[in-house]
C-alpha cells in the first residue's frame, strides 16, 4: 500500500509523513568535520508532493493534531497554531518535532 503524501522533488530523505525530534542520518558521523546546526534537510526547505501541494520543513513549537493549521514564521521556521494558518501538519506532531507542513490553499 502506498502512504500519500509522498515526496516527488528529487532529493532523499523527505519523508512527509515521519516527524522525528532527530533523523537518523542527522546522527551519523561526520567523516567531512562539516559544521552543522540543524536538520538535515535545513528548516525553510520546500518539496512537492504527489498531491501537488508545496511542503515546507519546520519546527512544530507547540503539538499539532493531525490536519491542524499553523502559521510559520520565516525567520527561525517554527510553526505555531492558528486555525486561520497557511499551513496545515499532514500528521500529529509532538512539540519540538522537525515536520513537514502542507500548504493549506494551492
Amino acid at each position: 500500500m502506498v502512504m500519500t503524501p509522498y515526496n516527488i522533488t528529487p532529493h532523499l530523505g523527505a519523508d512527509f509523513r515521519d516527524p522525528e525530534i532527530q533523523y537518523y542520518w542527522d546522527t551519523i558521523g561526520n567523516p567531512y568535520n562539516l559544521t552543522t546546526t540543524g536538520p538535515s534537510p535545513a528548516l525553510g526547505t520546500m518539496f512537492l508532493g504527489n498531491d501537488g501541494r508545496d511542503y515546507l520543513h519546520v519546527k512544530a513549537t507547540p503539538a499539532f493534531a493531525a490536519n491542524a493549521r499553523a502559521d510559520v514564521n520565516e525567520t527561525t521556521w517554527a510553526a505555531t497554531a492558528n486555525a486561520a494558518g497557511a499551513w496545515q501538519a499532514p500528521v500529529a506532531v509532538v512539540a519540538g518535532e522537525f515536520v513537514w507542513m502542507r500548504r493549506f490553499v494551492i
